[in-house]
């Protein structure tokens, strides 16, 4: 004999919200970039390379995320852009950053409230290298295009229905062809980078309802 479930049960059940991996959010992401980099150094009659490491970086973005999933997709791919403004800080100078990026990459929905993500990153912007005068050398500015390119890993909290809290970790591997004062000057950023961010979610229903 097969019990009966009480109605009050099958109504809660029913109520329970189905668990979809949705996205269609914006926010500010505060990163931790690379600080080691490798750099090749020219100008007439002369030339060196070699290692070395920003003092600090710390990077502000303002990216969009999308879910391409219909209802009852509980991962699928997700697409996104941004911009961004990084700064690093070197002992007589700094080195500054305005980009673009694309991203994607595939998420799943782990709990009505938690989802994980891997994403691939591409970007490309300008950077400056700049250098005040010493008592030992003149000031030097350089600038010039960066692309970059990297990996992540993250995961999304929703607080609210509308407000999602970010964290991501991954490697970032960067170019930079800069000139200036007759020098050229090649940076090469590359190292683990990490993310927190603030989202807000335009739309929680998924695109194919629309």
């Amino acid at each position: 004999m097969i019990p009966r479930i009480p109605a009050l049960l099958l109504c809660a059940v029913a109520a329970l919200p189905a668990l979809e991996l949705v996205e269609r959010d914006v926010g500010l992401v505060v990163e931790l970039p690379p600080t080691d980099y490798d750099f090749d150094l020219s100008r007439p009659g002369q030339s060196g390379s070699g290692s070395d490491a920003f003092d600090s970086a710390a990077a502000l973005w303002l990216r969009g995320r999308y879910a391409f999933t219909g209802p009852g997709d509980r991962h699928g791919p997700l697409l996104g852009a941004g911009l961004g403004y990084e700064q690093a800080v070197l002992p007589d100078g700094d080195r500054t950053l305005i980009a673009a990026e694309v991203t994607g990459g595939w998420g799943v929905a782990v709990t009505d409230r938690l989802s994980a993500r891997a994403m691939l990153r591409l970007h490309a912007g300008y950077a400056d290298l700049a250098f005040d005068p010493t008592t030992s050398a003149p000031g030097f500015d350089a600038s010039g295009v960066s692309v970059g390119y990297g990996a992540e890993l993250g995961v999304s909290w929703m607080l609210s229905e509308r407000v999602v809290l970010t964290a991501d970790a991954g490697w970032r591997q960067g170019s930079e062809e800069l000139s200036g004062d007759g020098v050229d000057v090649t940076i090469e950023p590359a190292g683990p980078v990490i993310g927190l961010g603030l989202w807000w979610r335009i739309s929680s229903r998924p695109w194919r309802l629309e």
